[in-house]
């Protein structure tokens, strides 16, 4: 750029020249720096600056770096910040979100000024000449003082808020952002108290001059958006450990001990959650905790929007100890009926000294809940181990019927659990029918060598009552089979339906550029869903963002695979621009984190889960897990007269979809000649890409419409074809492998072989041998099932061989890799598609194909068992870091 150098040698007299004869100040260098990003990052003179200003720079482009001017001063320019503060008072120099000069320091700068007292003293000397108003508010609603609290974690953090705190003057620490959240909020929220032990000290002993203990008071009773006080959001920190004197700093300086947010949690429930699993602590001594709360008043009965009271939360000896020593109940049911006791039988790890503990103390063994289920029926739906059964039995658990007729062996039986029908069934002989044949699909694990020599003689045998019988049997076979949505199946279905419309409608209520039409996807929308009905996608499609905007032909060209939404040039002024960067092009994570921001305020009122058989799960997966996938996802259990417990996942794909528009080289040929007219009126779905560089702002093309209109058109034996091979997958039909001496360690054949692949072969088997030949009717024979289902393996064994398995209507995506955000080199790919080779061949084995594995790499894929271990060790090690700095920073957004 020509006035790099001149703006680098505060060469004022050529800067004018250049925009007296036309000159663009804001044109970009190759880093997409303009001027002003280069005046200020080189610490240039403040007329170099103000001439850029006086000649419209705009100081909220951003760089390919995402960084606007003003974040890129110095760490150590105190001199550059003063000069900026003082042409504040001029020039409008706020970035996109709002963020003054100040606020910019101290949401980007702040670890890393280096004498802070030196800033400090400069800022308090200019305060009053300069107008400095510390109290003023990005778009956010964040303050200085809020944006510091925030970010208290880091280094040198706390001397910023100290400083604000107690030196300044006219400093107003009741405000609250759009959240509702004070500063006081943000600083409970993140602070690590082994750190900050001084500044926590100060703050609560009301020692801060802008905190004296009276507005203290008043800020610890202040409830944000989702109905926290600081005091809640404290024992939601996983930054700190706390202890008794935090707890006593907290209650003495007036915080509620019983004051609940919208979810129904007070401190109780939350300590009770810290004290165990992932959000344990080894040197934090909850249960000392939980007594002392208890004994300031807190209420260990409490239950929350869910019913839950503490003793349902908690799952290990020392926390069930704790609140049964201050008089917990153990009979208290939640909304479902169900009892402590019962929720003890539908955890993933079952510790039965909580049981007996329980039952010790007085938990009714024969307690129903509201379906007329006890403790028996429970254990059978989970499998739970023979002891838990023992320790039952010995406190007088009888088997009794439910209000469906069913004993709890019929529930064993139902979920295949072998040893736990054998113990408690007592009916009579052929009461259940052949117990033989339902019992022979159970989890099996091999290992590698001897599957490789085709010594798995007793599967092949006990696949082959099924074979001849694919249609009549495996396919309709419960738990694992293709799923109908009859009886409760269905109102599950209707259930979840209603959920999420009425969720996008009040997101579309609470901002009007999130319009939305909701469509069901995935296999529940093709009628392909195998096993039980407890998944469920849906695509959330934004109907203003798809008028607004148009595809940038140029860059979504350059990156296959990717469209880029641009506002079309008569929208470009008076949009909000929280959705959009200065450039104009649509910013997806922000869309995407508006989302789920609003989907989890959303879920968490309760309002949505008053329906009698649903329990909302409120320790929902973190944002860290969908950084890398489109959707945003919640959860919820579901317990009704026939399932127990059953934890229900959905999936809302966040998209756009511009009339007509898909790229160029797609095969829509692929498809029927109807299909083909209202696929390409419709044109493709743009998924919200939320790669971790969010500066990419990509949407992902996807012709999941179209996939979802074929799979339903096409004839019954393929789509059964494409279900049977779904479930063939399942580890219960093809075992699990593993290497000589560690079966612990074992890969399944759905860690490797995704439904997607599977259906994008059987689309070209149709297409390719059957699109002709084949009836539309519901007819079919066994043999006819069976051919299709062999083509479809053989069809992926082909792709895999050549590791590139073309998508049907983007030919140029291979869907062997372009599903995942990972990169994968040559040799990872060739390992990935000889673990598929291995399951796909055992697979046809079973359906009686003569087979052999000499195309499987065998080697490589020992190799890379041996090394995976200390590679997944190091790359989630990476990803974290990654991922918990920009949690961080979207955060502060």
């Amino acid at each position: 750029m020509a006035m790099e150098q001149a703006i680098k040698d505060n060469d004022l007299k050529s800067l004018k020249t250049y925009v007296a004869s036309g000159g663009d100040v804001n044109v970009r260098n190759t880093n997409g720096d303009t001027l002003l990003h280069i005046a200020i990052a080189v610490s240039a003179d403040i007329g170099i600056i103000q001439a850029l200003l006086a000649n419209n720079a705009d100081p909220k482009l951003t760089n390919n770096n995402g960084q606007c001017p003003l974040q890129c001063i110095q760490q150590d320019d105190i001199q550059m910040i003063e000069n900026i503060l003082k042409l504040e008072k001029t020039f409008d120099l706020r970035d996109e979100d709002g963020n003054t000069c100040l606020l910019t320091i101290l949401k980007f700068k702040r670890r890393y000024v280096v004498d802070i007292e030196q800033f400090w003293t400069m800022m308090i000397k200019n305060s009053k000449s300069l107008n400095i108003d510390f109290n003023i508010r990005n778009k956010y609603g964040d303050t200085c003082l809020i944006g510091a609290s925030r970010a208290v974690f880091f280094p040198g953090v706390s001397q910023h808020i100290e400083f604000i705190l107690d030196k300044l003057q006219n400093v107003n620490v009741l405000i609250t952002n759009r959240d509702g959240d004070t500063f006081l909020h943000s600083f409970c929220r993140s602070v690590a108290t082994e750190v900050e032990s001084e500044l926590i000290k100060k703050i609560f002993r009301g020692q801060l001059s802008n905190c004296p203990k009276a507005l203290l008071k008043k800020l610890l009773l202040c409830r944000n958006n989702t109905g926290d006080t600081p005091f809640l959001q404290f024992t939601q920190n996983t930054n700190t450990i706390i202890d008794m004197d935090l707890l006593k700093l907290f209650i003495d300086a007036g915080a509620d001990i019983n004051g609940e947010n919208i979810r129904g949690e007070r401190a109780i429930h939350r300590m009770v959650i810290r004290s165990e699993g992932e959000f344990s602590y080894e040197n934090e001594d909850c249960t000392a905790n939980i007594r002392y709360l208890a004994h300031e008043g807190a209420d260990v009965n409490a239950q929350d929007i869910t019913s839950s009271s503490p003793i349902m939360l908690a799952n290990e000896s020392k926390t069930i100890q704790a609140l049964l020593n201050v008089n917990a109940s153990v009979n208290i049911p939640n909304k479902l009926g169900q009892t402590p006791l019962i929720l003890k039988l539908t955890c993933r790890a079952i510790n039965t000294s909580v049981i007996q503990m329980l039952l010790e103390h007085g938990a009714d063994v024969n307690a129903f809940d509201n379906y007329h289920n006890n403790a028996l029926h429970y254990l059978a739906w989970e499998g739970t181990g023979t002891e838990a059964l023992t320790i039952l039995k010995q406190f007088g658990a009888v088997s009794v019927p439910d209000k469906l007729g069913q004993l709890p062996c019929h529930v064993a039986y139902f979920k295949r659990y072998k040893k736990t029908f054998d113990n408690l069934c007592m009916c009579e002989t052929n009461v259940h029918g052949e117990t033989r044949d339902n019992f022979c699909v159970k989890s099996e694990t091999r290992q590698l060598q001897t599957v490789i020599d085709l010594k798995f003689e007793d599967l092949i045998e006990r696949f082959s009552r099924f074979r001849g019988k694919l249609r009549s049997t495996l396919l309709n076979l419960p738990d694992l089979g293709h799923v109908s949505f009859q009886e409760e199946a269905h109102m599950i279905y209707a259930f979840v339906n209603d959920l999420v419309s009425n969720l996008c409608r009040q997101i579309a209520e609470r901002d009007k550029l999130l319009a939305n039409t909701v469509l069901k996807s995935g296999s529940v929308a093709e009628g392909t869903k195998v096993g039980m009905p407890d998944e469920f996608d849906f695509v959330c499609i934004f109907q203003e963002f798809s008028r607004l905007c148009e595809v940038d032909e140029t860059l979504s060209s350059e990156n296959p695979g990717f469209a880029y939404l641009k506002l079309k040039s008569e929208y470009f002024n008076g949009i909000d621009q929280d959705y959009f960067n200065a450039d104009g092009y649509f910013r997806t994570h922000s869309v995407w984190f508006k989302c789920q921001t609003l989907l989890t305020e959303l879920l968490q009122t309760g309002n949505f889960f008053s329906h009698p058989n649903v329990v909302y799960c409120t320790e929902q997966k973190t944002p860290n897990f969908t950084i890398m996938r489109p959707t945003c996802h919640f959860s919820f259990y579901w317990s009704g007269p026939f399932f127990k417990n059953m934890e229900i996942n959905v999936d809302l794909v966040l998209a756009c979809q511009i009339q007509g528009w898909w790229p160029h080289a797609t095969k829509l040929e692929n498809l029927p000649i109807h299909l083909q007219c209202n696929a390409q009126q419709e044109g493709c779905i743009l998924i919200l890409q939320t790669e971790m560089d969010e500066q990419k702002n990509q949407l992902r093309i996807s012709a999941l419409n179209a996939e979802t209109a074929f799979v339903k058109w096409l004839p019954k034996v393929a789509r059964d074809a494409y279900v049977v091979c779904k479930i063939l997958c399942d580890e219960r039909i093809c075992p699990g492998v593993c290497d000589d001496g560690k079966e612990d360690d074992y890969h399944d054949c759905r860690e490797y072989v995704n439904s997607y692949e599977l259906k994008t072969c059987m689309f070209k088997v149709f297409n390719n041998l059957y699109s002709e030949n084949i009836s539309h009717g519901e007819a079919y024979s066994e043999a006819e099932l069976h051919d299709f289902i062999v083509l479809i393996l053989k069809t992926y064994q082909t792709y895999l061989t050549l590791e590139n398995l073309p998508s049907h209507f983007f030919p140029w995506q291979n869907v062997l890799t372009f599903l995942t955000s990972c990169h994968y080199n040559d040799e990872h790919l060739r390992v990935l598609c000889s673990m598929r080779k291995l399951f796909t061949t055992i697979i046809l084995v079973l359906l009686g194909e003569p087979q052999d594995f000499n195309d499987v790499d065998v080697v490589s894929i020992k190799n890379h068992w041996n090394e995976s271990e200390d590679d997944d060790m190091i790359s989630a090690t990476e990803y974290w870091d990654r991922s918990e700095e920009m949690i961080r920073e979207l955060e502060e957004k």
